[in-house]
């Protein structure tokens, strides 16, 4: 599969929007909120959340290049 096709795909466009838009929102956004009105005790969770959401998509474009991803020209 090209890389175009992939990403005019309707999976990937439904990925992208759940990793950018709503992810942050409901693991990073709403505990940080939780904690500053004292809801929730302070933990670790959205930093690791942070760290995850940071740090993915590189990890992804690692795997996408080690198991054949591009083409080999």
């Amino acid at each position: 599969m090209n890389r175009e096709r992939l990403l005019k795909s309707k999976s990937v466009r439904l990925i992208v929007f759940l990793w950018l838009i709503i992810l942050p929102i409901i693991f990073i956004a709403l505990p940080v909120l939780e904690m500053v009105t004292g809801e929730r005790e302070n933990d670790l969770t959205p930093l690791w959340a942070f760290g995850v959401w940071i740090l993915g998509p590189w990890a992804g474009s690692i795997i996408w290049k080690w198991f054949g991803g591009e083409n080999e020209e």
